[in-house]
């Protein structure tokens, strides 16, 4: 499935959380060129992009010398639309919904049609990306590998992820037209609202936690429409409204 129309390469984004090896870099920037991916950005990095990571960039130094440095994953993310984080450990609990993820493919063909900027949030070599990290994402995603050694190096990540998405974009178009992704400020009100909802039901607080973080995770992986998005709001205002007569 192709995305819409209106996405392009440029609006895709990969983000780097503290890159902690100059060679990482360097590969990354390459594998980034090869599909066609310019947008490089690096939150808090543990390395300066040196003479290394220029070496086993090859042609693609231009990207780190363009890349952006931010202080903090929220400011890293907060003008993208969609933000999709990374990780090698699925949740295998039922109860860890913080860490429900989809598979490379699940996640491309989800952003068929939407507009807007996305990106794609990879961790740390060391321990990836952390839970309040992964707090910030729309949506999680997965690349399936050996349960004996799940961990992929950080470039191979990139490189499996931008190849998925680089299919989709060269795929066949969506006769639908582009739909206008709800924003991130109307998502997180849709949330707000159903914890409203749900603190006041008789649910226990660790039940109340699960249910918030299951529709979060909904919310996320539904990329839901701007038209959709209201709607529901305007279901949730109605029912709190009717809670509290």
């Amino acid at each position: 499935m192709k995305l819409g129309v209106e996405m392009k390469r440029e609006d895709i984004y990969v983000v780097l959380v503290e890159p902690e090896y100059e060679i990482n870099l360097g590969m990354i920037a390459r594998v980034m060129k090869n599909f066609g991916f310019e947008r490089l950005r690096l939150v808090n990095p543990k390395v300066e992009i040196g003479r290394e990571s220029l070496k086993f960039a090859v042609r693609a130094g231009e990207i780190l010398k363009k890349a952006e440095v931010f202080h903090s994953l929220e400011k890293a993310i907060e003008d993208l639309h969609v933000v999709a984080g990374t990780t090698a450990i699925w949740a295998r609990s039922k109860l860890n919904l913080l860490r429900v993820a989809v598979y490379p493919w699940e996640f491309t063909s989800k952003i068929g049609s939407f507009k807007g900027r996305l990106g794609i949030v990879f961790g740390r070599e060391s321990v990836g990306l952390r839970n309040e990290e992964l707090k910030l994402c729309d949506l999680v995603v997965t690349i399936p590998a050996s349960s004996e050694y799940p961990v992929l190096n950080v470039s191979m990540a990139v490189a499996i992820i931008l190849y998925e998405v680089c299919k989709a974009l060269e795929g066949l178009s969506d006769v639908r037209g582009p739909i206008k992704l709800a924003p991130r400020e109307l998502r997180e009100k849709l949330v707000e609202v159903f914890e409203t909802i749900v603190t006041r039901g008789r649910l226990q607080k660790h039940r109340q936690r699960l249910a918030l973080q299951a529709f979060r995770n909904l919310v996320g992986r539904a990329f839901i429409s701007e038209k959709e998005a209201k709607v529901l709001l305007n279901v949730y205002y109605k029912l709190i409204s009717s809670m509290l007569k």
